[in-house]
């Protein structure tokens, strides 16, 4: 099928489970693509996104099936790909167990990168919107990452991973579904302000910073479990320093416990790791 000039290319996949290959698009054309499987197992489908010209868009629905989405260059690889083709707006909506895989792990220039509970933006590639999945993977590159987590989506379990660059993250509030930032290399910094599950911060082989409390000077937001596992020369900060009231809080090895039981723990591992508290 030939097809040029048009606004809208509308596309329903088969119930036998599909591999959707969208190797690029025509600007100014809208795309809405539908899953129909209602088989968990046998209409499980596969989209793979490796490049959206600008001022063109792709609406993605699944279906029942275990589906996954892979967006990036070499798509369906996952790794060594980067995302500087997507310039048109992606929609995903899952409608079964979906999975949301983006790769940018070979880009190598700076970059700022926001996700929210409904919206992934990242510098050089256009907003991306999704909802009800329930697996995101993020894969940044080596440049160096200012980022945000600014909220993650309810029923998403949610990893970041960035390069070998010096990044700065701060992870503002997650929701109650898992959280998992890892750094893995160069000297990085990681702040976090408040979390509604258990989180995970894994920081890489350079001299890294992690603070807890950081933007209120309080630990009051830390609601879920973390865990720090450090690998490099690290230093953990604990900063409840802005809390004027009685509080009684347990540290011991590799564990620092919250005032109150409605909050979680702080685990910590590594070699190197030096631990703060403020409590002034």
């Amino acid at each position: 099928i030939t097809y040029s000039g048009l606004s809208n290319f509308n596309q329903t996949l088969g119930t036998g489970g599909n591999t959707l290959n969208i190797l690029t698009t025509a600007t100014n054309t809208a795309y809405t693509i539908t899953g129909n499987g209602t088989t968990p197992g046998t209409t499980d489908d596969i989209y793979n996104i490796q490049s959206v010209a600008n001022v063109s868009t792709i609406d993605i629905t699944t279906a029942a099936g275990t589906n996954t989405v892979n967006v990036g260059s070499l798509a369906p690889t996952i790794t060594g790909g980067t995302l500087a083709n997507i310039l048109g707006h992606i929609t995903l909506t899952g409608l079964g167990i979906d999975t949301l895989n983006l790769d940018d792990s070979a880009a190598t220039g700076a970059k700022v990168f926001t996700l929210t509970a409904t919206q992934i933006n990242l510098t050089g590639m256009s907003a991306m919107a999704y909802t009800t999945i329930d697996t995101l993977n993020i894969d940044l590159g080596s440049g160096g990452i200012t980022g945000a987590i600014t909220s993650t989506a309810l029923g998403t379990t949610t990893t970041v991973t960035t390069g070998s660059g010096n990044d700065n993250i701060t992870i503002n509030s997650t929701s109650t579904a898992s959280t998992t930032v890892e750094t893995t290399g160069g000297n990085d910094t990681v702040l976090v302000n408040a979390i509604g599950g258990p989180t995970t911060v894994s920081v890489g082989t350079g001299t890294n910073s992690v603070t807890v409390g950081a933007a209120t000077s309080t630990i009051i937001g830390i609601v879920g479990n973390l865990t720090i596992a450090g690998s490099g020369t690290d230093t953990i900060t604990i900063d409840d320093s802005a809390d004027a009231s009685a509080t009684t809080s347990t540290l011991a090895a590799g564990t620092f416990s919250m005032p109150t039981p409605a909050q979680g723990t702080i685990d910590f591992s590594g070699d190197t790791t030096r631990v703060a508290l403020r409590t002034e």
